[in-house]
């Protein structure tokens, strides 16, 4: 009975200990030993002085264009040279790191776009822009791959419900210690629906699942259209049937055999479905590493988000296990979008950062040599201080830890901090409704802005590259 009034006076000492703290000054010196006291506040504060000038003249340049309707109409501007703020940056005067990828766009019928990234990707935010932007002037329609479970709370490309007991497993954070293995699949995660044994015993058990996509209405519409379905899968011990529906109506189905190596199962779809469902049925659950969704030709972005990660985990996957997912796939193009996570520890050197990036990207050539790379640097993000909201010290430290590995790496480059504004940019976007009040993430319409910039100077290298192929010819 005593618990609430427990509560009561944690909660004052604690707002007694916010009180003093922030009475205190930024250093104590004791004995000649130099503490440094931590700045607490329960507010932000906005220093116009501090705001990047920059920021404010690029918002202002955006806004413009978004109401001259020049980049989002949705026309193919395959030819078009577009309006650049950030350029690629490459490691030298030959500009070819990306090249494989864009001769892709020239010759191959079929191209993934694997998107790796942090939360500030969450909910296909930035990847839905590319991949839409890239269909419009490539060809091409849905999705691409999905895991098929919804992650923390936040709805993908394609609305996914789940009826079983699914579990989902990954390569980044925290492993499952049931996982013995390191075939993790191209999204660098799993999910099952019948639990992980060493044997299969008792053969009277049998799993039924099933997962139902709809369309995500605050989605791009082109995710949802589609003829083909592709699932992903492996670590099978018993056959397994799987029978897709559009609502109630059969559309096919098709048995899964034993395997240990991973498969992909094609699914052709005779029509659009309005809702479809697949249904599991088995003494076995195979490791579903996801489920892409597209047309017979196109070009297809992964949206793949690792909330929590610095995108330092990656090489632990199996080397031939994702080599394989990668050339199956026609992987031409992996983004790299990490940081964050990485900013809120402050260090005097970040060269252990650039070894672990650089190592992570040496991992990625190795698992496809033919694939390009495109490493997206960290977003400015903001800390309270005495004179108000201003950038992290350590942030330029990091971008410059990411590029050096990507130049050594021999991958292309891409500053996000610089295309924000630079120096206390984060501000002026958050100000805009561009960011979150976090003073970390994008909202969804800065989302947009940052892969706008992205996609063109993207595109402007594309077409920089045909006029280089044609001056070689």
């Amino acid at each position: 009975m005593f618990k609430p009034f427990y509560s009561l006076l944690l909660l004052l000492f604690l707002g007694v200990v916010f009180v003093l703290f922030s009475f205190l000054p930024s250093k104590l010196t004791i004995a000649s030993i130099e503490i440094k006291i931590p700045k607490i506040s329960l507010s932000f504060t906005i220093d116009d002085e501090n705001l990047s000038k920059k920021a404010k003249v690029l918002i202002e340049q955006l806004a413009k264009e978004d109401s001259l309707s020049l980049q989002d109409t949705l026309k193919n501007k395959r030819d078009t040279v577009l309006p650049v703020k950030e350029q690629i940056a490459y490691a030298d005067s030959s500009y070819s790191a990306l090249d494989a990828f864009f001769n892709a766009i020239e010759n191959d019928k079929k191209i993934h776009v694997l998107h790796y990234g942090d939360s500030q990707i969450e909910g296909d935010r930035i990847s839905g822009y590319l991949r839409q932007h890239l269909q419009t002037d490539f060809g091409g329609s849905g999705a691409g791959f999905i895991i098929p479970v919804q992650v923390n709370g936040i709805e993908q490309a394609i609305k996914v419900e789940n009826k079983g007991d699914w579990k989902r497993y990954t390569l980044f954070g925290n492993r499952n210690k049931k996982v013995k293995h390191r075939k993790y699949g191209p999204l660098l995660q799993f999910v099952r629906y019948a639990p992980i044994i060493d044997s299969l015993s008792n053969d009277s058990l049998v799993y039924e699942a099933s997962l139902t996509f709809k369309p995500n209405t605050g989605a791009y519409g082109s995710n949802f259209r589609f003829n083909m379905v592709k699932l992903c899968y492996g670590n099978l011990k018993r056959p397994v049937l799987v029978q897709l529906y559009d609502g109630d109506t059969f559309l096919t189905m098709k048995t899964l055999n034993p395997t240990l190596v991973e498969q992909i199962e094609v699914f052709e779809l005779n029509q659009q479905p309005k809702e479809l469902v697949i249904e599991f049925i088995g003494k076995d659950s195979p490791d579903i590493y996801g489920l892409s969704f597209e047309s017979s030709q196109g070009i297809w972005v992964d949206n793949v988000p690792m909330r929590g990660s610095s995108g330092t985990d990656i090489a632990a996957s199996a080397l031939g296990h994702i080599s394989a997912l990668y050339k199956n796939l026609n992987v031409k193009l992996l983004i790299y979008q990490f940081g964050v996570n990485v900013v809120p520890y402050i260090t005097e050197s970040y060269d252990y950062y650039e070894q672990w990036v650089y190592q992570q990207l040496r991992f990625l050539k190795q698992a496809n040599p033919e694939m390009s790379i495109l490493v997206v640097g960290v977003s400015d993000m903001s800390m309270n201080t005495d004179s108000g909201l201003v950038s992290y010290p350590n942030i330029e430290a990091i971008r410059n830890a990411q590029k050096k590995a990507a130049f050594k790496a021999g991958c292309a480059f891409w500053d996000t901090y610089q295309a924000m504004g630079g120096q206390n940019s984060m501000p002026v976007w958050v100000k805009s409704g561009l960011a979150a009040k976090d003073y970390t993430h994008f909202a969804p319409q800065g989302a947009s802005k940052i892969a706008r910039m992205l996609y063109n100077a993207l595109h402007n290298d594309y077409l920089m590259y045909k006029k280089r192929k044609k001056a070689n010819t």
